[in-house]
């Protein structure tokens, strides 16, 4: 039986999987292609989804499928989640003694949305986009300490001098040591964005990535739009064509009772949600959710790029995963 607890988030989430099923003889892996649905209450607190700006749990989750960053945490059920392996960088940097320089060197592949392909330039605009002045990046709790970062916060120059672009290789030089700086690289702050991409107090919407998706559409409060790079060149699972996200759903108590009165007779589709309102357990409700309920994925842990399959009724494969309630 499910242990019961109520979830840490305070939104509503429906994700809705269409066109992802099992094909015949083939029980763990889905067809590629659909788009995958996700509806936000606003209490989910969607904030931005411009990387430099993006400080909520929702902004998080959606930017994980879409940005490339040096270091990553494999889309991997826990413990091996939380380790820190290289994603665009070819192995973990190379630090000096007292851990104040570390240089990355980066494997080739990764391209932008636009067939650009990715140089160690994007990353070092992405430091100092969350170091410009005005913006008020929440990044810069975690760029500061970087040599120069200081000159930019007070709008003497546009640069750190503590970041050196050349080619593939990244150099990175701070004020003190910091012998995990490696892990801060996989916080989505760190996530290459196009070296012409202003910095904006406001948050940019649509913008070009190198990751697995990239954001086609952003309308504050209504919708967001992410579709898949075809140029991606790295190694993280791509099942589908996108995520339609809405930001306008209804408030909690009406979204439970719209899902509980058509998943029974709903064809091909998954829809899976949570809510910080209600507990979770493994008995009761319609088919579907107690299937949800069984389900060994943690979506607040894991996201929505996860390998891992999960079960799910009709022999349907939901491949970005559904939640469930512990």
């Amino acid at each position: 039986m499910v242990q019961r607890r109520r979830l840490p988030i305070v939104l509503l989430v429906l994700l809705v999987a269409t066109a992802i099923l099992v094909p015949a003889g083939s029980p763990s892996r889905g067809q590629e292609g659909g788009i995958f649905r996700i509806s936000f209450a606003p209490q989910a607190g969607l904030d931005h989804i411009d990387p430099a700006l993006s400080f909520s749990q929702p902004g998080w989750t959606l930017l994980d499928a879409v940005c490339a960053r040096l270091m990553t945490h494999p889309d991997k059920s826990a413990p091996k989640a939380f380790e820190v392996v290289p994603e665009v960088a070819a192995a973990p940097p190379k630090a000096t003694d007292d851990f104040r320089t570390f240089t990355f060197t980066l494997r080739a592949g990764f391209r932008f949305s636009d067939g650009t392909p990715l140089r160690a330039s994007a990353f070092a605009h992405a430091i100092n986009r969350t170091l410009a002045p005005g913006v008020n990046s929440p990044g810069a709790l975690f760029t500061r300490d970087i040599v120069g970062a200081a000159d930019v916060l007070a709008g003497r120059t546009k640069r750190a001098s503590g970041v050196v672009a050349r080619g593939n290789t990244l150099v990175i030089r701070l004020t003190r040591p910091a012998p995990g700086f490696a892990a801060r690289t996989t916080l989505p702050f760190f996530c290459a964005v196009p070296p012409g991409l202003p910095p904006n107090p406001e948050g940019v919407g649509a913008f070009d990535s190198a990751g697995p998706f990239y954001v086609a559409e952003y309308r504050p409060g209504e919708r967001v739009v992410i579709v898949r790079n075809r140029h991606y060149g790295g190694s993280r699972p791509v099942r589908v064509d996108g995520f339609e996200v809405d930001l306008r759903a209804p408030s909690p108590t009406e979204m439970i009772r719209r899902i509980e009165a058509r998943i029974s007779s709903m064809d091909g589709s998954c829809w899976v949600f949570v809510s910080a309102t209600r507990r979770c357990s493994s008995k009761g409700g319609p088919p579907g959710l107690a299937a949800a309920r069984r389900s060994p994925i943690n979506y607040h842990e894991r996201g929505l790029m996860n390998r891992d399959p999960a079960p799910f009724p009709r022999g349907a494969e939901l491949t970005p995963h559904p939640f469930r309630c512990r």
